[in-house]
């Protein structure tokens, strides 16, 4: 488990970590800063992780960083609370 400053590149190998969880990483930020967030978790995911997201974002910045990770990074859903409640 770590702590770190997510706008910054980290000093961690390709493919370094199996799971990563951004805990309210993409809390009012730019699209531009989503993706360049996503970039850098895919560089550190290991083919065949996971990538646990949770974030309090409003359901159009969800359906927006949930398109970068399915049609532009290539992940698959596993899991997802229905958020139109």
């Amino acid at each position: 488990c770590m702590l770190f400053d997510s706008h910054r590149p980290m000093p961690f190998a390709k493919f370094t970590f199996d799971a990563i969880h951004p805990l309210w990483v993409y809390h009012g930020l730019s699209p531009r800063q989503w993706r360049t967030i996503l970039l850098e978790h895919n560089r550190l995911l290991r083919p065949g992780g996971y990538l646990w997201m949770q974030d309090g974002s409003s359901c159009a910045v969800y359906e927006t960083i949930k398109f970068l990770c399915i049609e532009q990074l290539g992940y698959r859903i596993l899991y997802a609370v229905d958020r139109s409640r």
